[in-house]
C-alpha cells in the first residue's frame, strides 16, 4: 500500500510534469501514473491493471503487458462501448497482445468467437479457464468465485508462477472481497456491489445458495445511467422489501424516480427514506436478512457511516 506522505509526493510530481498541458489527464490516468512509478520503484514481481473502461482505448492498454485477462463479459458502459455483447466484446479483447498469450474465462458464444478471432489475428495463444474438481474453493460464496479461482491460476500457470496445489488452496481460502456478497455481522447484512444485470444474475444466484427460500430486505441505491429496468427483474427474484435511500453522489437516481419505476414492474413493498440511517434502520427492523446493493457509492456511504467516519462526495 502507498503511504499518503509517497502518494502526495507522486502527485505532486505529476502535477508539475502536466503543468500546461492543453489536455491534462484524467483521474484514472493520473491514479495509473502514481501506481507504475509507486510499483517500479519498490521492484513487485508482479503488477495486475484491470482495465477502468472498455480495453481499447483504456489507459492501462498503453502498459506492455506480459498476459491479457478477460472475466467474463457482459452488457455494461453501453453507451461508450457498444450497444451487443459482440461490440462489447470487440472493445475488451483489444487488451490481447500480439505474440503475448491470452486467457479468458467460459464467455458468451458471440463473445467467445470475437475473443477467439482477435488472439488467432494477434497470434495469440488462448486458453479457457474452466472450474473442475481440481479448482481449489475460495472463500468468496458463489459458484461464479470458483470459475474467477480458475481464471487466476490458470493465468498464474501461463506466466509459469502457479503456486503448489496446497499453497493455492491455503490462499484462495483466505480471499477477502470488500463489496463482493461481503457480510457483517454488527448490524448483520451483506453488501454487494451488483450494478448491473450481469452482476444482478450473479448476486441473485449467490443469495438463492446462501439464503435459500428467503427474500431480502433490500436497501437500494442505483446510478441513473445503468440499466435499472433490467436489473429490477433480477432483483425482485430475492427482494421481499425495497428500502429506497438517498447517497451522496451526484449520479444517483432520486428515491422518487426509482419508486416509479418499481411500482411499473409490481416488485412488492417499497419504501422512501429520506436519509441512509433511516432506510438501514428500518430494514434492520424487518424480519427478513438485510441485503445493501445496486451502487459502490451506497455501499461507500454505508461503510462510512457504519464507521462513524466522513465522506466526501464525489462525481467520479
Amino acid at each position: 500500500m502507498i503511504t499518503p506522505d509517497a502518494l502526495a509526493e507522486e502527485i505532486s510530481f505529476l502535477k508539475q510534469l502536466a503543468e500546461g498541458w492543453e489536455q491534462p489527464p484524467t483521474f484514472f490516468e493520473l491514479a495509473l501514473a502514481v501506481a507504475l512509478r509507486h510499483f517500479r520503484k519498490n521492484s513487485v514481481n508482479f503488477i495486475i491493471l484491470e482495465t477502468g473502461l472498455g480495453g481499447r482505448l483504456d489507459a492501462t492498454n498503453a502498459v506492455p503487458k506480459d498476459i491479457a485477462v478477460l472475466a467474463p463479459i457482459g452488457l455494461d458502459h453501453q453507451q461508450y462501448l457498444g450497444d451487443t455483447l459482440e461490440e462489447i466484446a470487440a472493445e475488451k479483447a483489444a487488451i490481447i497482445a500480439p505474440g503475448k498469450p491470452s486467457v479468458t474465462a467460459v464467455q458468451h458464444p458471440g463473445v467467445m468467437a470475437v475473443i477467439e478471432r482477435t488472439a488467432q489475428n494477434r497470434r495469440s495463444p488462448l486458453t479457457i479457464a474452466r472450474a473442475d474438481r481440481k479448482t481449489p474453493i475460495p472463500s468468496l460464496p458463489g459458484a461464479h468465485q470458483r470459475e474467477n479461482a480458475a481464471l487466476a491460476l490458470e493465468t498464474m500457470r501461463r506466466l509459469h508462477s502457479l503456486p503448489s496445489p496446497s499453497e493455492a488452496a491455503a490462499v484462495l481460502a483466505k480471499v477477502q472481497w470488500p463489496g463482493r456478497f461481503e457480510r457483517l455481522e454488527t448490524p448483520p447484512l451483506v453488501l454487494d456491489g451488483a450494478h448491473n444485470e450481469h452482476a444482478a444474475r450473479v448476486l441473485a444466484s449467490t443469495w438463492k445458495e446462501e439464503f435459500p427460500g428467503r427474500k431480502a430486505a433490500l436497501v437500494f441505491a442505483a446510478s441513473a445511467d445503468k440499466h435499472i429496468r433490467e436489473m429490477i427483474p433480477v432483483l425482485r427474484e430475492i427482494t421481499g422489501e425495497w428500502h429506497l435511500v438517498p447517497c451522496t453522489s451526484p449520479r444517483i437516481m432520486p428515491a422518487e424516480e426509482m419508486a416509479a419505476l418499481l411500482g411499473e414492474q409490481e416488485t412488492g413493498p417499497v419504501f422512501i427514506h429520506s436519509s441512509l440511517p433511516d432506510g438501514l434502520q428500518a430494514a434492520l427492523a424487518s424480519p427478513l436478512p438485510v441485503l445493501a446493493a445496486g451502487s459502490l457509492f451506497l455501499l461507500g456511504d454505508l461503510k462510512a457511516l457504519l464507521r462513524h467516519a466522513e465522506k466526501r462526495s464525489t462525481a467520479q
